[in-house]
């Protein structure tokens, strides 16, 4: 028996290593302080680039050359399609701001969400309501601030997330604790500083916490579910004008919560029409701990969950583990119903972290695997045997077909902990695989800074044709305001012009970047042409401004 679990492991490794080579790692990068910074999210951007964001206790060192507020800041950091920084942001108070997430606007700017216990000061305009409140800020597509908001009770609020609607406002997020605010306070009222007070009762320990708010961060309305005990979001997303909510619970069937719990932490969905009614909820799991990081829509209007789970088969999972924890993707109709689900093994535990849909109907998943790799080499295997616990972590991906079936799988890893946050796709065809590191210089990493640094890895799929980038281009296009021209060559110096239809120019400015924001916000609407003059050619493009 033994005999045949060996043949099978070395099969597989086989398998592993004629696949592996159809990703080839293009570059990696490595970026932050001589301290410590905690990578969040990642965000594609019009110009092939992309935004990377999470927070950071270093100050200016490294290739950090934000300024350094508080004991946790904001920080956010623009790259171009090489990796290469095109500039870097930092905000917060005097004491812990946490970003959890961005959103790439419409607009072409951008939307942060996270936590601040801060205080009024330095670049935090608003006092602080509980322990821990949701702070939101809106920059411009050039990273300029244009406005704050502050969100929350006396308790303690975290993991927040924002979706874009259709009528340009936006859905806030997160896990909210015990703390509702009965009087709001009057001597903000007056003041500039955007604040919205939890006012919707609290039902347990945790609960959800959702808030639409209008393109000006002014509330529309606010939600909360919940049953007794703790209940966490994890994920959120649109379809068509319903929110769905996708979370954490173990709490019984009270409250909101009209299912009681089947095991240690149950995965818990919530559909919402766009005014925060709830259409259906639905519980997910088994006798163990089921988890679930990310949910995404399918272009076949599927509700596409990714989790992991250490429960063995019962309830709604009929794909048992085989050790500790592993994947467990799931496919549902859009009301909720299992249509298809499997489990991935690929090391002692696995933690997953995000999906990406490709365009032929293929799937990329991300995670991080912890512990030995069954797809390790056999020295870095043996490196790890030696290690005292905790085992290290490495980053993961793997692409499947529409049935579920591996198509090829990819492990990145230094000597250390890399943690995997999230995949994403390039518009050129790519992936970049994000997270944290505290690897040395080792395996497949090159480059070290601080104590734990952002880590970046841009991944070519040779499976997949490269998309062309055009000598230009505009995104958003239509738009209500703000629309980004791309560039797709270097150049050295050029001119941008912003023209009517009958050649009546309105705007001329000099431009130096290969991504130039243009506010069309004072023009009626119609179309316009954007013409770009540089030492190396012309082009022009239609903007079509909509209502």
């Amino acid at each position: 028996m033994r005999i045949v679990a060996l043949f099978l492991l070395l099969v597989i490794e086989y398998i592993f290593s004629l696949t592996a080579h159809s990703q080839k790692i293009l570059w990696e990068k490595s970026l932050g302080g001589k301290q410590s910074e905690v990578l969040s999210d990642i965000v594609p951007c019009p110009d092939n680039g992309f935004l990377v964001a999470g927070f950071s206790a270093s100050v200016k060192s490294g290739n950090k050359t934000a300024n350094h507020l508080g004991n946790y800041d904001y920080f956010i950091w623009k790259m171009n399609d090489k990796g290469e920084p095109e500039w870097q942001k930092t905000f917060g108070g005097s004491e812990n701001e946490v970003l959890n997430s961005v959103l790439l606007t419409r607009e072409g700017g951008f939307l942060l969400a996270g936590t601040s216990n801060s205080s009024k000061s330095e670049s935090k305009h608003s006092l602080n309501i509980g322990k821990d409140d949701f702070w939101i800020i809106k920059l411009s597509p050039n990273g300029a601030e244009e406005w704050q908001l502050a969100l929350g009770g006396f308790g303690q609020e975290k993991n927040a997330k924002v979706l874009q609607t259709r009528d340009g406002g936006y859905v806030i997020a997160g896990t909210s604790g015990k703390g509702t605010v009965i009087d709001i306070p009057t001597e903000e009222k007056d003041k500039k500083v955007k604040y919205i007070y939890k006012t919707e009762p609290s039902y347990g320990n945790l609960d959800y916490w959702v808030i639409k708010v209008n393109s000006e961060g002014k509330m529309e309305w606010q939600k909360t579910f919940g049953g007794s005990y703790a209940d966490e979001l994890k994920s959120m997303v649109l379809h068509g004008e319903d929110i769905i909510l996708a979370g954490i619970s173990n709490s019984n069937d009270d409250g909101t919560k009209t299912i009681g719990a089947r095991g240690m932490d149950d995965i818990w969905l919530i559909s919402l029409d766009k005014d925060g009614v709830e259409k259906w909820q639905k519980a997910i799991g088994s006798e163990g701990s089921d988890v679930i990081q990310t949910l995404i829509v399918t272009s076949k209007n599927e509700l596409f969950i990714g989790a992991h789970s250490n429960s063995n088969t019962g309830h709604d999972k009929i794909k048992s583990n085989k050790e500790g924890t592993d994947l467990w993707l799931l496919k549902l109709s859009f009301e909720g119903e299992i249509i298809w689900q499997e489990t991935y093994n690929y090391a002692e535990n696995e933690t997953l972290t995000s999906i990406v849909e490709n365009q032929d109907g293929t799937f990329l998943i991300g995670a991080y695997v912890i512990g030995t790799s069954h797809f390790a080499s056999k020295s870095k295997q043996a490196t790890r045997k030696n290690k005292k616990p905790p085992l290290e972590d490495d980053f993961l991906a793997f692409k499947i077909n529409v049935e579920g079936d591996v198509i090829w799988s990819k492990i990145v890893h230094g000597d250390g902990k890399d943690i995997l946050k999230k995949v994403i796709e390039t518009r050129d065809g790519g992936y970049l695989m994000a997270g944290n590191s505290n690897s040395s210089i080792s395996g497949d990493k090159s480059t070290g800074i601080g104590q734990d640094d952002f880590w970046i890895v841009k991944l070519k799929d040779n499976k997949k044709p490269d998309n062309p980038t055009l000598e230009i281009e505009a995104y958003p296009n239509p738009t209500k305001q703000f629309t980004t021209i791309i560039v797709g060559y270097e150049f050295e110096r050029g001119t941008a012009t912003v023209a009517d239809l009958t050649g009546r120019q309105l705007q001329q400015f000099e431009i130096q970047s290969r991504t130039v924001p243009i506010d069309l916000s004072g023009l009626p609407e119609g179309i316009y042409v954007v013409n770009i003059k540089t030492n190396v050619q012309s082009n022009g493009v239609k903007i079509i401004k909509a209502n």
